[in-house]
């Protein structure tokens, strides 16, 4: 939206509201989305001017002696009285050279609509997809998973490590290198990495300021900043990767359009992210450009705010290429469905996708008529939502639990040392001892925890985790509309409720077992059963993404033409669906 634009709505706003009784003003009705952006624009607009006020041009300075005398020209002697050359230790340290953003992709043609980027901005992990429609709307696709860890990692995986660094010298430094320069720095656990920065969004804590523990430096910094900061490394990588592979005609522009996952949230939350995220992204790729050269060489955080508050000078930018924000199960819900099969079939679908960070739900109709040519999808009203029980919830859980069997209680507090070793490891301990059954943890101090998956599995944590996911899946399915329960075994065209699980917690078996089980809605007794690990049609064309497919899915399917909407949802079913089209396509209707 351009600024003037959101002029104009806002003396309409303005023109809408009376005089309230006792003082003040009322609205009648509520904010269209468009007054919702206007205001946006509004307050960035003002914070620009908070931040860089007008400053009064500077006083002449008035020489206190003859001005330096010129230096000589090529073959003349310099005059007896020139200035003499300072000593080195009297010589000036160089200056930075002046910061010039790189706005050229602003000036880009837009990016051909058949490609689209999704980016998967993940608490533990960030994934990307790359999907390039073909001539059919249904079988021809190019689906390129993105290989992100080849250049910001240096390892050949999907997945790029979410987590920033800043060291001593006041350096960013992102992803598996923040780790290691962590390491290098506080090996006793003095400093920490940030590595949960995603879930700062969810927990609206984005504005406030990084304490010492993660920032040595005194330039003042948001987390919000860090967060732009690693958006700008994984756009910098997905860059970097989609270089490098086999191009069509006049290769992949820089200003491609993208979509991007969201975590659930509701109201004002879900409004607030999607806001930043689709602003984030935008300036991440100028940041991207002009730091093209230096985001693996340690970024000078100094030169990373000063970019920040010169791309912010003037007010917003747009940035047309950043396209919708997508809650993660309907990522993962654009995976599943086959545009083309051999066979017609209905179901009802919650998606639980369990991530590090939060676990989310959606409940969605699917529909496929190989017949009639078609395959509709519609999300259930009122049905997504999420719950900060995760993966990290887990994590705590086994960190507790090792701490307890070395004699180390938390509320006195944990040695630094101690405490660096576990966030950094718990992961890959948690992960053995799910895969071998049993752990043996040595921490730095020479103690040791033996820790058996059935011990852990009885810890008040993964219990309260466990109820946590039942609770939240039962209680979606009982606040949505009686008919959809009525539905859901009714005939044998839909016999029981599927569920679909994907995230990098998708095979615990305390979540698994929400999958194959009788429950209780409505005082109706319903049948529940997964969903195949991997679709069939990506079995048949991908064969090579089935271990990935859990963590990969929310920007697979994202980056998908054919989309369910956020806003096309279905209130009711009563034999047939009733709502808004769902697909881009005005083709594929209800």
């Amino acid at each position: 939206m351009e600024v003037t634009e959101a002029k104009i709505l806002l003396k309409n706003l303005f023109a809408r509201m009376e005089d309230a009784q006792g003082g003040g003003y009322s609205l009648k009705g509520k904010l269209t989305e468009d007054e919702y952006e206007a205001l946006r624009i509004a307050v960035g607009v003002l914070e620009a001017a908070s931040t860089h006020p007008p400053q009064a041009a500077p006083a002449p300075t008035i020489p206190l002696s003859k001005p330096p005398t010129p230096p000589p020209l090529p073959g003349q002697e310099p005059e007896p009285n020139s200035t003499p050359e300072p000593t080195p230790n009297d010589k000036p340290t160089p200056a930075e050279p002046s910061l010039t953003l790189d706005t050229s992709v602003l000036e880009l043609t837009p990016a051909p609509e058949n490609l689209r980027l999704c980016l998967d901005f993940g608490t533990a992990m960030s994934k990307a997809t790359l999907v390039q429609d073909g001539k059919s709307d249904y079988d021809d696709e190019i689906i390129t998973v993105i290989n992100l860890g080849e250049f910001g990692d240096n390892i050949e995986d999907y997945k790029l490590h979410s987590a920033v660094y800043i060291d001593d010298d006041g350096n960013l430094w992102f992803g598996e290198e923040a780790e290691e320069y962590c390491g290098r720095d506080a090996p006793d656990g003095s400093r920490q990495l940030m590595d949960n920065i995603k879930h700062w969004l969810s927990l609206g804590q984005v504005d406030a300021k990084v304490d010492g523990k993660f920032n040595p430096t005194d330039i003042s910094v948001t987390y919000a900043d860090i967060i732009l900061a690693y958006l700008t490394f994984l756009t910098w990588s997905a860059n970097k990767a989609l270089e490098n592979l086999e191009q069509p005609t006049g290769g992949y522009p820089r200003n491609l359009n993208r979509r991007f996952a969201m975590p659930c949230l509701s109201g004002a939350d879900f409004k607030e992210v999607q806001y930043r995220l689709r602003k984030y992204l935008g300036e991440a790729q100028i940041l991207a450009d002009t730091f093209f050269a230096d985001l693996r060489k340690g970024l000078p955080l100094a030169r990373f705010v000063e970019a920040v508050k010169l791309l912010r000078e003037g007010g917003p930018r747009e940035y047309k290429f950043v396209r919708e924000g997508i809650t993660e199960p309907l990522g993962v819900a654009g995976t599943l469905l086959n545009y083309k099969s051999e066979h017609s079939h209905d179901m009802v679908v919650m998606v639980i996708d369990v991530g590090a960070g939060t676990t989310d739900f959606s409940v969605y109709r699917m529909h496929v008529d190989p017949e009639r040519d078609i395959s509709i999808a519609v999300e259930v009203a009122e049905s997504t939502d999420g719950v900060t029980e995760a993966g990290n919830h887990l994590d705590l859980a086994l960190m507790g639990l090792i701490l307890q069997a070395c004699g180390i209680d938390p509320v006195q507090g944990i040695p630094d040392r101690i405490q660096w070793y576990l966030q950094r490891h718990i992961r890959e301990f948690k992960e053995e001892l799910f895969d071998q059954g049993s752990i043996l943890v040595s921490l730095p101090d020479g103690n040791e925890a033996s820790i058996k998956l059935g011990q852990f599995m009885e810890t008040p944590g993964v219990l309260d985790f466990k109820n946590a996911l039942d609770k939240k899946m039962v209680g979606i399915l009982e606040s949505i509309n009686k008919d959809w329960i009525d539905l859901i075994g009714s005939s044998q065209k839909i016999p029981y409720l599927t569920v679909a699980l994907t995230g990098g917690g998708a095979s615990l078996p305390m979540v698994r077992e929400l999958t194959n089980r009788d429950i209780t809605v409505r005082g109706k007794q319903i049948r529940v059963v997964p969903t195949k690990n991997f679709p069939t049609w990506l079995e048949e064309t991908h064969s090579e993404l089935e271990l990935d497919y859990p963590r990969i899915a929310v920007s697979l399917g994202g980056a998908r033409k054919k989309l369910i909407k956020q806003g096309g949802t279905a209130t009711a079913t009563a034999g047939g669906l009733t709502g808004a089209p769902v697909y881009d396509d005005p083709k594929y209707q209800w």
